[in-house]
């Protein structure tokens, strides 16, 4: 949901994202620009005003806990390497709405991370996770509760509070991994 947020953010038509057979997933192939950065609140200042950046959004079509070989297929086929790629999930340990980056490290018990871990041999790839809270264990089992529908209340915190921070948060990573890039250009 957070990809289609920011995904929704620069395309008009809601249909974009299309089933790609070779990398096993969505695909949505987006070009960035500065003025795009800007509607996502991230800090511009430093980028020239031509800037634009491809992206490529990828949603693997399998379950988050076997989606490690398809990461692995989306990073071959389009050339990039683990430092390239921004992974978004759930994490229970963070109270809902809440979002954060972790650069590299363990997968904390999420199985899909532990996937891409084991699938891209290498821990160092930028994960954001998305805080969807802890269920009150005595009344509802982990995986129900991951598998489950949001409420509406729940809904609306997502989509006032975390969909917009991840949308600027992956706007910064977009920004990070082009300034290199751009320095070269600059001197």
């Amino acid at each position: 949901m957070a990809l289609n947020h920011f995904n929704d953010k620069f395309v008009m038509s809601k249909d974009v994202w299309g089933l790609d057979k070779r990398v096993s997933g969505w695909t949505s192939l987006l070009t960035i620009d500065k003025d795009h950065l800007k509607k996502l609140q991230c800090d511009v200042q430093g980028i020239q005003d031509s800037f634009k950046q491809d992206v490529v959004l990828f949603k693997p079509k399998e379950f988050m806990n076997f989606s490690g070989s398809a990461v692995k297929k989306i990073v071959s086929e389009m050339g990039a390497g683990p430092a390239d790629i921004l992974v978004i999930h759930d994490d229970v340990g963070r109270k809902l709405g809440a979002v954060s980056a972790k650069e590299s490290g363990s997968a904390n018990g999420h199985n899909g991370i532990r996937s891409v871990i084991a699938s891209l041999k290498t821990h160092g790839f930028v994960r954001l996770r998305v805080g969807i809270g802890k269920p009150d264990a005595t009344k509802v089992q982990l995986s129900s509760f991951v598998l489950g529908k949001f409420t509406p209340e729940e809904l609306s915190i997502l989509n006032m509070v975390a969909f917009p921070q991840t949308s600027k948060m992956i706007g910064e990573f977009i920004i990070q991994r082009t300034k290199p890039f751009q320095n070269e250009e600059m001197q």
